[in-house]
Order: structure tokens, then C-alpha cells, then sequence
């Protein structure tokens, strides 16, 4: 799986922020949730902090049955 460095732009800091004041995140889970948020991806965690975006962000499991999968 190749990996690309995105570097933290205003835009993307913004959209962070934004999550930042309404969810119970982390800043650097927020930045993760924001840039999933802009490039329509899905977001592979097994942080259950990230229950808190599973409305806006779609997230996939791991380490749980049927990791691929919204929880």
C-alpha cells in the first residue's frame, strides 16, 4: 500500500478546526478525519475516538470482525 505525506494546508487545518470545536477528538484524529472528509476516502482505525465522525466520515474497523466494514 504506497503511502503519500499531505502536508497540513490552511484548508485542511480549517476543516480540522471545524471538527475540532463540535466532536470530543483529538486535534490529530480531527486532521485524519478532515483529510478523509476531503479526498473521499475511507478511514482505517481502531481508535474508538472516531465513533465520534462516523456520520460525516466513513471509517473501516480494524482488529474487529469484519474490519472493512462501518462498526
Amino acid at each position: 500500500m504506497p503511502i503519500e505525506i499531505v502536508p497540513a494546508d490552511r484548508d485542511l487545518a480549517e476543516a480540522a478546526g471545524a471538527l475540532k470545536v463540535s466532536k470530543k477528538m483529538s486535534l490529530p484524529d480531527c486532521f485524519a478525519a478532515a483529510l478523509a472528509l476531503r479526498t473521499d476516502a475511507e478511514l482505517l482505525t481502531g481508535d474508538p475516538e472516531f465513533k465520534e465522525v462516523e456520520d460525516v466520515v466513513k471509517v473501516a474497523w480494524l482488529g474487529r470482525k469484519g474490519a472493512g466494514r462501518k462498526a
